[in-house]
């Protein structure tokens, strides 16, 4: 089958973070299908030598249109190019809302799915642009023949709008193998606990509160160093806050480090933090745990769903104390499941082959 996929959000040379779990998506189709790409750029994701046409190392293709869409002739623009593409397309498939309008004002003649991440249809509070642009944007998500979320938080938001049942298909999640797993926490001996979180430093990340349960977790007697993989806003009140408790040498921001590299950064650590508010999945979190590693989290949203009691604890205060008291909760459990044990689960969880198998069901249904 021949499928075009319109998505807002894919990594690019400026910002090689951005949407790879669209780009995992576009991996597993192209297994099966032959897809194209039409990466809808918006200001400030492309750098300026940026190809605009290239192949995948999947086989796919990937176009890139720059594109605001709260600007009329760049939405008709990118309209045009998603009209072009349809013509000897069997299918069209857009990620993220706001690739929802172009492809609604194209008018496909070829079934349409939609896979949801955004995360504004869950979030409790949002500032004013975000209301307005769920406002624009909430409405078309009746139009796809199938729409698909990333989890069950996202799905039941989603449900509001489209009138139907929404098929929940989570992200890709990259898996360890057994024999290459973490250490577990009771062996470090007389060395500091080590912890890592990945993530942007903003604040509803949790990065000051993670330093916060540094300082909490000294207080109780637990030496700890906090590896957070990332960058952001935050970078700047995370080190002088770190200076401020004396936990400089504690703390490591690596910046960006290349998705490939993320599993074994995971590897070497004892224990996965992240004081999250909210997350649509939260990949970070799953990945911790498909390389056998035990979590700490926070907050509501898709990746409740999958956080066992045996390899997780979750806090309902985003504070130092309450994810400190989480941490030495979760070490020194005597139930706390193996990283063996732990990967094992995450293997039948987020198995790649069930989420082939889910997606061609939705194609089937629609076709």
């Amino acid at each position: 089958m021949r499928i075009v996929v319109v998505t807002p959000w894919f990594p690019s040379l400026l910002k090689p973070a951005a949407g790879i779990f669209v780009k995992r998506d576009v991996d597993l189709l192209q297994t099966n299908h032959e897809v194209t790409v039409l990466h809808l750029a918006e200001h400030g994701d492309l750098g300026a030598d940026e190809p605009l046409r290239m192949p995948l190392d999947s086989g796919a293709t990937l176009i890139r249109q720059r594109f605001d869409p709260m600007n009329p002739v760049s939405l008709l623009k990118a309209v045009s190019s998603v009209r072009e593409l349809l013509q000897e397309a069997d299918a069209v498939h857009s990620m993220a809302m706001h690739a929802l309008m172009p492809v609604r004002l194209a008018r496909p003649r070829v079934p349409w799915v939609h896979t949801e991440h955004w995360s504004a249809l869950i979030r409790r509070s949002l500032p004013i642009k975000k209301r307005i642009g769920l406002a624009l944007y909430r409405s078309s998500l009746s139009r796809p023949d199938a729409v698909v979320a990333v989890g069950e938080t996202l799905a039941n938001a989603a449900e509001r709008y489209t009138g139907a049942r929404v098929e929940v298909i989570p992200n890709h999640v990259p898996l360890g193998t057994h024999g290459h797993l973490p250490q577990v926490p009771e062996a470090r001996g007389e060395a500091p606990l080590r912890l890592v979180a990945v993530g942007s430093m903003l604040h509803h990340k949790g990065p000051l509160e993670s330093i916060d349960t540094l300082n909490e977790l000294r207080r109780l007697g637990v030496a700890a160093t906090l590896t957070w993989i990332g960058t952001g806003p935050l970078e700047h009140e995370m080190r002088h806050k770190a200076e401020q408790l004396g936990l400089r040498e504690a703390l490591v921001l690596p910046g960006h480090v290349a998705p490939e590299e993320i599993p074994e950064a995971l590897r070497q650590a004892h224990v996965f933090i992240l004081p999250t508010s909210f997350e649509t999945f939260g990949v970070a979190i799953a990945e911790a745990l498909g390389q056998g590693l035990p979590v700490v989290t926070a907050g509501y949203g898709g990746h409740l769903d999958f956080t066992p009691p045996e390899a997780s604890r979750i806090v309902t205060q985003r504070t130092g104390a309450a994810l400190a008291s989480a941490v030495v909760s979760l070490i020194s459990d005597e139930n706390r499941w193996s990283p063996e044990q732990i990967l094992e689960y995450a293997l039948e969880r987020f198995s790649d082959h069930q989420r082939e198998l889910a997606y061609s069901s939705v194609y089937r249904r629609i076709t």
